[in-house]
């Protein structure tokens, strides 16, 4: 059952594989078959906590199988656990190597969302340093996600990652388009249109040779429509022309939403309600509200999703929604950097003055 739809995400055919694994899980707590599959049938934001017993004892059965260890972390993920999601990753990393894959990609994310920016640029670093000379279009792709991931949480133009060169002709074509995408991005940041303009462009190409290889429905092609919309959205919003840019954006999120649920670190590098949501804070902040909000349903507990949920509840004036989002913030940013931790105490006063 699980198998059935090729490895894309079918969340009715998943749950109906659930009750057959638990049984077997139920019967014989050790099994390593049952906790594995049962992670898998639950790995969503919606249905995660369900697994979690599974995860906890798969952690357990299985100390020196890396992929064990790594795969509790498609629960804890989904749950916004980063502590786990970091832990558990430090294991798989620590089995296997320090190159690009799922398990730096998963433990990278987990660096990111805990604030410990300086120990994510490191294990860049490493990463880089470990990538195969051989045409491994797959570590060249993943080694693009990281970088847009850590350069897009991290801001930090001066970083020796934002000077990278990448090698386009070995990454897959939504690598490509990741690596350009995360370029446009940090021009709309640095309100940069021409740099906008020229990623803009490149992507909607990519879009276009993505589409020539892949079936209408495939959610890569669908990921990498969004990251062009979004990008389209930002050139508009720096052309004053804000109304255009939320209905753009408004297309990008109802082409996300009809993907399939994902699990693991965001394909599309910027989830598209987050992006309508720190747009729509300069317009209309209950809208955003609602933005940010819904991208924590995808997205439990991710930190750029909380700082725009708590700006977006101190300017419609709800200091109780506004605190729990300071507080979750709080809570995943315990053992972040200090300059990342010091960022975020003006929003913090903020909160504390509000009536």
């Amino acid at each position: 059952l699980l198998s059935l739809n090729q490895g894309i995400r079918d969340t009715t055919t998943y749950l109906r594989a659930a009750p057959y694994v638990d049984t077997v899980f139920r019967a014989n707590p050790n099994h390593p078959g049952a906790a594995h599959y049962l992670i898998h049938a639950y790995d969503d934001p919606i249905h995660a906590s369900l697994g979690l017993a599974a995860a906890r004892a798969y952690s357990r059965i299985a100390p020196d199988a890396a992929h064990a260890q790594h795969m509790t972390t498609h629960i804890f993920m989904a749950l916004g656990m980063w502590d786990d999601v970091v832990a558990q990753n430090e294991i798989a990393v620590g089995l296997t190597a320090t190159a690009p894959g799922h398990y730096t990609s998963w433990l990278l994310y987990g660096l990111l969302e805990q604030g410990r920016y300086e120990m994510a640029e490191q294990l860049l670093g490493r990463v880089r340093g470990n990538l195969s000379g051989a045409l491994l279009r797959g570590q060249h792709t993943e080694l693009a996600r990281m970088r847009a991931h850590y350069l897009l949480h991290a801001e930090n133009w001066r970083s020796t990652v934002h000077g990278w060169k990448l090698e386009p002709d070995r990454m897959t074509l939504l690598g490509q388009l990741t690596d350009v995408y995360a370029d446009g991005v940090i021009a709309y940041r640095r309100r940069d249109p021409a740099r906008l303009t020229r990623a803009a462009s490149e992507v909607g190409r990519l879009v276009e040779a993505l589409g020539a290889d892949r079936a209408p429905g495939d959610p890569e092609l669908g990921e990498g429509r969004v990251m062009a919309k979004e990008l389209g959205a930002m050139l508009l919003f720096l052309s004053d022309r804000r109304d255009e840019a939320v209905r753009v954006l408004r297309e990008a999120t109802a082409i996300e939403d009809a993907l399939p649920m994902e699990y693991g670190p965001p394909a599309i590098i910027e989830p598209s309600h987050e992006v309508l949501g720190t747009m729509l804070l300069e317009m209309r902040p209950a809208e955003a509200r609602r933005e940010f909000e819904r991208a924590l349903v995808l997205a439990p507990g991710r930190s750029r999703a909380l700082i725009g949920l708590t700006r977006s509840a101190i300017a419609v004036g709800d200091k109780p929604a506004a605190a729990a989002a300071m507080d979750r913030l709080d809570l995943n940013w315990r053992r972040a950097d200090p300059r990342v931790r010091d960022a975020v105490l003006p929003l913090r006063r903020l909160v504390d003055r509000m009536p």
